[in-house]
């Protein structure tokens, strides 16, 4: 597997990060410790979590297998706070107090001194930038995280954010977390308002930044794989419903045709479209078995030319 260097950091991913969002819940213990065991046998060092995620089970069965493993060494272990409560999404949650409260949860969840990457989660335009990067350097000094990320913030807030940051000396985000596939959202589907997907005014502020893109929806609720396994029918009704438009089968039918034409699996072209930009790119991967993680991994050293990424899009 490659490797990527986050900027503005001495973190080194592999070119996938493990989304563990159903890790010791949707998917039981013992098939969980197989994945997280496989995925770093392939080369992967790089897990993404959250508190919210299946109420805390996704950090407490990473905990565990750390354990179990004898400690962390080579991995990037990133978790997620600050999210609303779900009932009351509108309600932001990024003060100090409740930032420190989720950080903290996760931390011994995790079994971990410190978080390598830290996202806040979701963000509020009503809540000043000022006060959300003063809280978080607090707990860089406190030796807690590492280096801290933002996942479903907008460009202009990023931009706010790092603007105040450098002026007043401190550590702005490193990285952002946008929901980014070559499959894009349908024009009829009603998505969640909280989620940012990446669009040309976004695309443009990244490829001229310094930060890197952790990609969430990849692979498009495997959008492509099960159009190649069994077309429209084969679809699961939330893939049916998000992804399925004529832009989305001729995209489609271009990976198909790429991916013939190079040997390899639809799974590896959709991955190398997002690691392949001009700029750093880590798509995050879901995987419920290992056969699903393999058809992910095995071909993650694929490099698409500029040329190819214009002949998907």
């Amino acid at each position: 597997m490659n490797y990527t260097n986050i900027p503005s950091t001495n973190l080194k991913s592999s070119a996938l990060a493990f989304g563990c969002d159903s890790i010791g819940s949707r998917i039981d213990e013992r098939t969980s410790f197989e994945l997280l065991n496989r995925y770093v046998e392939m080369g992967g060092n790089h897990l993404d979590t959250a508190n919210l995620y299946g109420g805390g089970a996704s950090e407490t069965t990473i905990g565990k297998w750390i354990k179990e493993r004898g400690g962390r060494d080579n991995l990037i272990i990133a978790t997620k706070g600050a999210h609303p409560n779900t009932a009351t999404m509108n309600i932001p949650r990024l003060s100090y107090k409740e930032i420190q409260s989720d950080l903290d949860q996760s931390l011994k969840r995790l079994g971990c001194d410190y978080i390598d990457l830290y996202w806040l989660h979701r963000d509020c335009i009503d809540v000043d930038v000022s006060g959300i990067i003063d809280s978080m350097n607090s707990f860089v000094k406190q030796g807690k995280i590492r280096y801290i990320g933002c996942s479903n913030w907008k460009s202009n807030r990023i931009r706010l954010a790092n603007e105040y940051a450098a002026k007043t000396g401190q550590a702005g985000f490193c990285a952002s977390q946008i929901k980014w596939s070559l499959a894009s959202t349908s024009p009829d589907f009603k998505d969640d308002p909280t989620l940012v997907e990446m669009d040309t005014d976004e695309f443009e502020f990244y490829k001229n930044s310094n930060l890197a893109v952790l990609a969430f929806a990849s692979q498009g609720k495997g959008f492509f794989t099960k159009m190649e396994q069994g077309g429209r029918d084969n679809l699961s009704i939330k893939s049916n419903e998000r992804y399925y438009c004529p832009e989305n089968i001729k995209r489609f039918e271009k990976a198909q045709k790429l991916a013939q034409e190079k040997n390899v699996n639809i799974s590896s072209i959709i991955l190398a479209y997002l690691y392949s930009q001009s700029f750093p790119v880590i798509p995050i991967i879901g995987c419920s078995n290992l056969l699903q993680l393999n058809d992910s991994v095995q071909y993650s050293d694929s490099i698409l030319t500029e040329e190819e990424i214009k002949f998907l899009q």
